[in-house]
């Protein structure tokens, strides 16, 4: 399948993201960085990232406060992506499921 040259654009952008944004070594980035590193990478950049936002949250919430007409948790007022809570719960399958898995990769 021909993407039209938008792999090589993508990773032209990948590695511009990561040496100029990020700030990381262009031989690094180009020789020994795999995948596992680069997801890591840009973790840890979004991650940095977080206390920005949080404080831009903080301020704005203690602007707008004295003119709320009802309090309000900070959380509610500008949620963000990392305030919720991620279920660690997994679900358990079904017996069809189980049966279908084990189908799946010849278990008996």
């Amino acid at each position: 399948m021909d993407t039209g040259g938008s792999d090589a654009k993508i990773i032209h952008e990948l590695v511009y993201f990561l040496t100029v944004v990020v700030g990381l070594d262009i031989n690094y980035v180009k020789r020994d960085m795999d995948a596992t590193d680069r997801d890591i990478a840009i973790k840890m950049f979004n991650f940095g990232k977080r206390e920005t936002w949080e404080q831009v949250r903080l301020l704005c919430y203690h602007i707008v406060s004295p003119y709320m007409k009802k309090a309000e948790n900070i959380k509610t007022f500008m949620p963000f992506e990392w305030d919720k809570k991620k279920s660690k719960e997994a679900k358990p399958l079904t017996k069809k499921e189980f049966e279908e898995l084990k189908k799946r990769h010849g278990l008996r």
